[in-house]
């Protein structure tokens, strides 16, 4: 958690760009998902501002998963799940990236916010996890996440509490 560049409040999650291989992932505490109260949405802002490769492809990119067995498996929300914000292009398959071929978010530098249909699956619980996956080469500022909420259409919920501001962590994991 740092306090360089919050979307709202003083602080934010980042995860670093290196320039080497790596698998980064942020994963959410366990949520109960409403039942009756479609749709059920995970909102959240972000600026992946990682390497792009051409216009409508990435290097490095971030990509969003759900679990619904306690993080036993984890399966990419797809970009049709994703009703504003989807990814913008492919990961490279060359470097080495662990994400390659999957759909990502690399090359913004301004805040946007991305909101997932998440209704497949309510009255399960499910835990989210951001995924940032970078390559052999060039470095980037990384990916800034803030203000992640789970929607429902009678009911808000915010399992993550403050966007960040508390610094507190401790549900989370790396």
């Amino acid at each position: 958690i740092v306090a360089t560049n919050p979307h709202s409040g003083a602080s934010q999650y980042h995860a670093v760009d290196p320039a080497a291989v790596s698998d980064q992932r942020l994963v959410s505490p366990a949520v109960v998902l409403p039942t009756g109260e479609n749709p059920v949405v995970l909102k959240f802002w972000h600026v992946p501002n990682l390497e792009v490769s051409g216009t409508t492809a990435c290097f490095d990119g971030g990509i969003l998963e759900v679990s619904t067995n306690g993080g036993g498996t984890w399966t990419q929300v797809p970009n049709a799940s994703l009703l504003v914000g989807p990814y913008r292009g492919a990961v490279s398959t060359s470097f080495s990236n662990p994400l390659a071929g999957l759909q990502a978010w690399c090359g913004n530098s301004a805040y946007f916010q991305t909101v997932a249909d998440i209704s497949a699956y309510a009255g399960q619980t499910a835990q989210f996890r951001l995924r940032l996956g970078s390559d052999s080469s060039v470095t980037g500022p990384g990916w800034d996440i803030d203000d992640v909420l789970v929607q429902s259409c009678v009911a808000d919920s915010m399992p993550f509490l403050d966007g960040f501001e508390s610094n507190d962590m401790s549900a989370w994991s790396v």
